[in-house]
């Protein structure tokens, strides 16, 4: 298709993953001023990547004004249905209802990416009367890190500074080595918000995008690991995993509180030395186990 039309909400994953899989030769983005910054920051990173990339800017709630924004729109560039696809997997209800109305009035398929669960489903639609279903696959790898990063943090807003060079940075080593053995797309040391936010490791497999917190000796036993991730989470996708890896058996008064927050730990049990960068063949087996489960399911 040579036009997509895309929603844009509060995550750029759903946008950006279906342009890397329709590979359109224009987007017009449909943002509120609300979701203007996610917009930009779309922009920003598909632009380099050889996308011409368009934006229209409209009502989050009134319908009737974003059906009629997004025709003018279509009317001017002189864009045939059979040139368009529509992606509603974001923005508001009433966006998508008039993303769709208008769809329905050009015969334009539509597709829509599922995000939850540990896979990209992609579903594309088409019309013959009415709607009906043509495809659902999953995706295969849509982005890197350094894509993931930039849309979530802004291009010039982070920076993958390598392993501490402090206590705990042999573990940060150690994991990162043996994620990157079994295939991994991997970065160590991400800081940004001006070395506020340090994430230890982060790790990728296809479109799934996990961050570890590593903490050795009596640091794990806390909440300083939780709050670390929190913090991290807070600045990215909704649907990015977190994970503390730790050496010594953590306080279980602090089981609730990382249970609430949904992250997942993970002790080693046979890294007792912070000079050691290498992990042991079980504890490489757990942390693998572990992340698997994680972003893979």
């Amino acid at each position: 298709m040579a036009t997509m039309i895309a929603l844009v909400g509060g995550q750029p994953l759903p946008n950006y993953i279906p342009v890397r899989a329709v590979e359109p030769e224009t987007v017009l983005f449909v943002y509120t001023d609300q979701t203007e910054r996610v917009y930009k920051r779309l922009e920003a990173v598909l632009v380099p990547q050889g996308v011409a990339v368009e934006g229209l800017q409209t009502s989050a709630y009134d319908m009737p004004q974003v059906t009629k924004d997004v025709r003018e729109w279509i009317e001017q560039r002189g864009v045939a249905g059979s040139d368009l696809v529509v992606n509603f997997t974001g923005g508001t209800k009433p966006m998508s209802l008039a993303v769709y109305r208008v769809a329905a009035e050009l015969s334009a398929p539509l597709v829509y990416l599922e995000s939850e669960g540990k896979q990209s489903r992609f579903y594309r639609y088409g019309w013959d009367g009415e709607l009906h279903s043509t495809s659902s696959n999953v995706l295969s790898e849509c982005i890197t890190l350094k894509d993931f990063f930039d849309l979530y943090l802004g291009i010039n807003g982070w920076e993958e500074k390598g392993r501490s060079r402090a206590d705990g940075g042999n573990l940060e080593q150690a994991i990162a080595d043996a994620l990157k053995s079994a295939g991994y797309e991997v970065m160590c040391g991400v800081h940004t918000m001006n070395g506020q936010i340090d994430i230890d490791v982060a790790v990728r497999y296809e479109n799934q995008v996990g961050i570890i917190e590593a903490k050795g000796g009596k640091k794990g036993r806390g909440l300083e690991a939780v709050k670390q991730l929190n913090t991290a989470a807070k600045q990215l996708s909704l649907y990015t995993s977190p994970l503390a890896v730790v050496v010594d058996k953590p306080d279980e008064r602090t089981n609730d509180v990382r249970e609430a927050s949904n992250i997942k730990l993970l002790q080693l049990q046979e890294y007792v030395d912070d000079t050691a960068t290498i992990l042991s063949e079980k504890d490489s087996r757990l942390l693998l186990d572990e992340v698997g489960a994680m972003l893979k399911g």
